[in-house]
């Protein structure tokens, strides 16, 4: 449930849904003159609150929170549940933390801690803000940084002219940069860690697996 966004923001998505003529051509609009830089509230089935941003995927739809990944997470926190033991999060692609918020929605008395990875800085600032320990009530760290097979350095790709930067992803550079790749075994998480792993990193989720070898090899739970 959406509980806060400009009035403009909410005129232009009211109208988009109701059937009404000029609501995605108004949504448009907005973005053209920059009026959807802001972030708008959504409450979680646990009462917290997360900001997405306003030109997020999605986000015109109230319901936002209840059909994204719903299968897939529905799926987790049921796995999860029926485990006695403590896990550790690990969201590559993070993009705002709204998968292991909700994630933690449902399952947050199974969850120790939140690990969360990502590269794109706009976005990177308010993941740090919604994985915050004072909002989760549970430890978390975050890194503005892709995952891959290589420890170095990458550059975000458009995908194509006016893709939203949600869906940016990473290519390796033979200079510096100031994006980091570093691959899940360089962070050496303690063996037997039981880890839940979300990888949605834009095409790029094999080459993480090869670099999280020993820590897939190592985990207990998975």
């Amino acid at each position: 449930m959406r509980v806060s966004a400009p009035w403009y923001f909410e005129l232009a998505a009211k109208r988009m849904h109701s059937g009404g003529r000029g609501g995605w051509a108004m949504m448009r609009a907005l973005g053209a003159l920059g009026l959807l830089k802001g972030c708008a509230g959504f409450q979680l089935r646990d009462g917290t609150i997360i900001e997405m941003p306003l030109d997020a995927p999605g986000v015109h739809d109230h319901t936002l929170p209840d059909w994204y990944e719903a299968e897939a997470i529905v799926r987790v926190i049921d796995a999860v549940n029926k485990s006695a033991a403590p896990f550790t999060l690990v969201d590559c692609g993070a993009d705002v933390g709204l998968y292991s918020r909700l994630v933690l929605a449902g399952a947050k008395q199974h969850i120790s801690n939140v690990i969360a990875f990502e590269p794109n800085g706009n976005i990177y600032r308010i993941l740090e803000k919604n994985l915050s320990p004072g909002i989760t009530g549970i430890a978390s760290q975050t890194f503005d940084c892709g995952v891959g097979e290589f420890d170095g350095f990458g550059r975000l790709v458009s995908p194509g002219e006016g893709a939203s930067t949600h869906a940016f992803y990473i290519e390796r550079a033979e200079t510096e940069t100031d994006l980091f790749v570093r691959t899940l075994d360089s962070f050496d998480l303690p063996p037997k860690t039981n880890l839940i792993l979300k990888l949605d990193i834009e095409g790029a989720e094999l080459s993480a697996l090869r670099g999280a070898g020993n820590l897939l090899r190592n985990a207990g739970h998975l």
